[in-house]
C-alpha cells in the first residue's frame, strides 16, 4: 500500500473517471477490471458491456461475475467496490451494439475512458464471422465513441501478430490492402459461402488466418478515427499467467497454450511444433493489463489530434527461447506432478514438419488408437483419438507463431515505463526486458497446475510416487518396444540374408565357369 504523502499519477488520473470495457467477461478484460478497482479506490465506475445470457437474471450475471476468482483479493480488501461496477446489456455483434436508449445515453454522458478487448481469438472462424466480430464490432465502438461527451482515451487492444511480415514489427500502424470500410461493406451485402470463395484473394500476403488479418484491418480502421477521437493501439503477444497480480500464477483458459501445457503435463502431448531457438514472446496477463492502463493514462495526456500511437507490449530481444521454456517447464513438472497422469511426460519440440508427423503418428496417433480400442471393449466411449486430433489441429494453427522468428520493437513501451513515477513504475509494473524469464515459466507452470489443472499442492508427494511407477512403466515400454524393434529387424533380416546367399552362390559358379 502507498503513504498518503506518495502520489500516483495513473490513480489521479482514474479519480472520478467513469470506464467502458468490452470484453470485460475475458482473461484479460477481467484482469484489467480487477487491476481498476483495486488500485484506483476512487474511480467513479467501470461499465462491462456484456451479452444477454438466457436463463440468468441481470442480478445473477452480476453475483456470478464478482464472486469469480479473479476478484477474491478486491473483495477482501475492498468489498464495496463492486458498487462502482456495472454491467451493460449489449453485443459488439448487433446494431447500435444493442444497447438501449437509457444505456446508451449513460455511456455517451459519462464515460471518459474505453478499453476495447473484445474480440475472438479463433483462428479457424470463417472470414465473415471473424469480421463482424473484429472490425464491425471495433466500427460500432468507434461510431459511439464518437458521440462520448467527455472521452480522453480509446484504447484499441489488438496483437503483437496483427502484422504477420515476416520482419521486426515496429510500433506504428501497417497499411492493408483493403480498405476495412469496404471490407465491412461486403459482409453486408455478401453470404458466408461468398465471403469464403474471396478469402484467397483477400488474405493474399501475410497473413495465415482470419484473426491476425481482421485484427490488423481493426487498426486501420481504428486510425481513421484519429483525428476525431483520442485512439491508442496497445499490441500485447501471447499473453500467459500473472506474475504477481492478482495473485502469482493466476490463469484461467483451457485453449491455446494452456491446452499444450496440460496436454504434456499429463503424458498426453509429447510432440510440439516450434523452433528451439526462437523467442517465445510470452508476457504475463498482469503487465499486459498495466500496461493498458498505463497507456490509456499516457494518450489522455497527448494532444488529442495526433497520429495513433502504438504499442507493441512484448519483449523479443531477452525474453525465453522454446527450448529453454521447455526444459525450465519439464524441470518444475517432474517436482510438481499432476494426479491426473496418463504417462510418464515427456517430449521434444520439432523444427521440421516432417519430423513432427513422424513422432505425432508413433507416439499419439497409434496408441490412441489402441487405446480407443481398448475403451470399446470394455463398453467406453473412444475419446483419446478425438482428443489427440483436436490438440493436433491446435498446433499446426500456431506454427505460424511457434516456428517463425519473431521480432518486436517496443521502444514506445520502454519511453511510456520511464514517464512513469516510481510509484506507478511499481503499482503499474510491466518492465518486461529485466524479467527473470526462468523464473516466471515456473510461476506459469505453477498456476496452470493450480487453476487450471485444479491440482492442491497437497497431493504432490502422492503424485511423485504416481510419476515413478509411470516412469519404470515408460522405461520397460522402451525395453520392449526395441526389443520387439529388433525381432521385427531379425525376422526380416534372415530371409533376406539368405536370398542374397541364393544369388552370390547362384552368380559365382557361372562366373568361375567363365575364366576358366
Amino acid at each position: 500500500m502507498m503513504n498518503e504523502t506518495e502520489k500516483s499519477e495513473i490513480i489521479q488520473f482514474f479519480t472520478g473517471k467513469h470506464v467502458l470495457i468490452t470484453g470485460g467477461t475475458g482473461f484479460v478484460g477481467k484482469v484489467i477490471v480487477e487491476k481498476l478497482l483495486r488500485s484506483c479506490p476512487d474511480i467513479s465506475g467501470v461499465y462491462l458491456l456484456v451479452r444477454e445470457k438466457k436463463g440468468e437474471t441481470p442480478h445473477q450475471r452480476f453475483n456470478n461475475y464478482t464472486k469469480h476468482l479473479v476478484f477474491s483479493r478486491v473483495a477482501k480488501s475492498n468489498p464495496k467496490c463492486f458498487e462502482k461496477l456495472r454491467l451493460i446489456k449489449g453485443d459488439v455483434l448487433e446494431e447500435g451494439l444493442g444497447l438501449d436508449d437509457d444505456a446508451r445515453g449513460e455511456l455517451v454522458e459519462n464515460v471518459n475512458v474505453v478499453f476495447h478487448c473484445a474480440a475472438t481469438v479463433k483462428f479457424t472462424l470463417p472470414l465473415k464471422e471473424s469480421i463482424e466480430f473484429n472490425v464491425l464490432g471495433t466500427y460500432r465502438l468507434l461510431e459511439l465513441g464518437k458521440e462520448m461527451k467527455n472521452l480522453v482515451s480509446f484504447v484499441h487492444v489488438s496483437t503483437a501478430y496483427s502484422q504477420e511480415i515476416g520482419t521486426i514489427t515496429e510500433e506504428r500502424l501497417y497499411p492493408t490492402r483493403h480498405d476495412p470500410l469496404n471490407i465491412i461493406k461486403m459482409t453486408e451485402v455478401l453470404d458466408e459461402p461468398c465471403m469464403e470463395l474471396l478469402r484467397p484473394d483477400l488474405m493474399r500476403g501475410n497473413h495465415s488466418n482470419t484473426y491476425t488479418y481482421t485484427k490488423g484491418l481493426a487498426e486501420v480502421l481504428v486510425s481513421k478515427y484519429e483525428n476525431v477521437l483520442p485512439v491508442v493501439i496497445a499490441r500485447p503477444a501471447i499473453i500467459l499467467s500473472s506474475k504477481n497480480e492478482p495473485f502469482t500464477g493466476y490463469t484461467e483458459y483451457k485453449h491455446g497454450p494452456n491446452a499444450v501445457g496440460l496436454g504434456g503435463s499429463y503424458g498426453i502431448i509429447r510432440a510440439m511444433l516450434c523452433s528451439n531457438h526462437n523467442p517465445t514472446c510470452y508476457v504475463p496477463v498482469d503487465y499486459v493489463a498495466n500496461a493498458t492502463i498505463a497507456v490509456a493514462w499516457d494518450r489522455a495526456e497527448k494532444s488529442r489530434n495526433i497520429p495513433t500511437p502504438f504499442f507493441n507490449i512484448v519483449e523479443s530481444e531477452t525474453c525465453i527461447h522454446w527450448d529453454k521454456a521447455l526444459e525450465t517447464a519439464n524441470a518444475w513438472l517432474y517436482e510438481h506432478p499432476y494426479s491426473k497422469m496418463m504417462w510418464y511426460p515427456f517430449g521434444r519440440n520439432h523444427e521440421n514438419y516432417l519430423s513432427f508427423r513422424i513422432y505425432t503418428i508413433f507416439l499419439h496417433f497409434i496408441p490412441a488408437l489402441l487405446i480407443d480400442f481398448l475403451l470399446i471393449l470394455f463398453g467406453r466411449k473412444p475419446e483419446l483419438f478425438k482428443l489427440y486430433k483436436k490438440a493436433d489441429k491446435g498446433m499446426y494453427e500456431y506454427r505460424h507463431f511457434t516456428l517463425n522468428p519473431w521480432r518486436f520493437k517496443n521502444d514506445h513501451l520502454k519511453k511510456l515505463h520511464e514517464r512513469l513515477s516510481e510509484i506507478d513504475k511499481k503499482e503499474f509494473d510491466f518492465n518486461l526486458w529485466n524479467m527473470d524469464w526462468p523464473a516466471y515459466i515456473r510461476t506459469y507452470a505453477m498456476g496452470l497446475r493450480t487453476y487450471v489443472g485444479k491440482e492442491p499442492p497437497e497431493n504432490i508427494p502422492k503424485t511423485k510416487k504416481l510419476l515413478k511407477k509411470l516412469y519404470i512403466l515408460h522405461c520397460f515400454t522402451q525395453i520392449f518396444l526395441a526389443a520387439l524393434f529388433a525381432w521385427f529387424l531379425w525376422s526380416f533380416s534372415t530371409p533376406i540374408m539368405e536370398g542374397m546367399n541364393f544369388v552370390v552362390n547362384s552368380i559365382l559358379p557361372i562366373k568361375k565357369n567363365k575364366f576358366h
